[in-house]
């Protein structure tokens, strides 16, 4: 995926553009296989959970400010 990428910016941009200078620093470290989501509905509870801390201290922050 990344060298489709790095041809499709080559062809459809600026030569000064498709330089190696503004793609070469994003390398894949580590696996690359996709992170599989735990079975059941435990997960969507932890979104739901984050999410709502994320709302509240948004809140909290704007309230404070």
């Amino acid at each position: 995926a990344l060298h489709k990428a790095k041809l499709q910016l080559i062809r459809e941009n600026d030569v000064a553009i498709a330089d190696p200078y503004y793609w070469a620093a994003f390398v894949q470290i580590g696996d690359p296989s996709p992170i599989p989501l735990p079975q059941g509905i435990a997960w969507y509870w932890w979104m739901s959970g984050l999410l709502l801390a994320l709302v509240a201290g948004g809140y909290w922050w704007r309230k404070k400010g």
